[in-house]
């Protein structure tokens, strides 16, 4: 999650969050974290598959 969020951060385009998809107070911290475990799950999933 760091590293996305350092990637994200790097990009010099004009990044306004609060007027991209987020609504209720969502941050892209939060929405990585949020998603991390769910993320790790599947991938481990398919490696457990092959």
């Amino acid at each position: 999650m760091a590293y996305a969020l350092a990637v994200q951060q790097a990009d010099t385009r004009e990044y306004v969050e609060d007027k991209r998809f987020y609504k209720n107070g969502e941050t892209a911290a939060s929405e990585y974290a949020k998603a991390q475990p769910i993320a790790e799950a599947a991938y481990a999933e398919l490696r457990n598959a092959q």
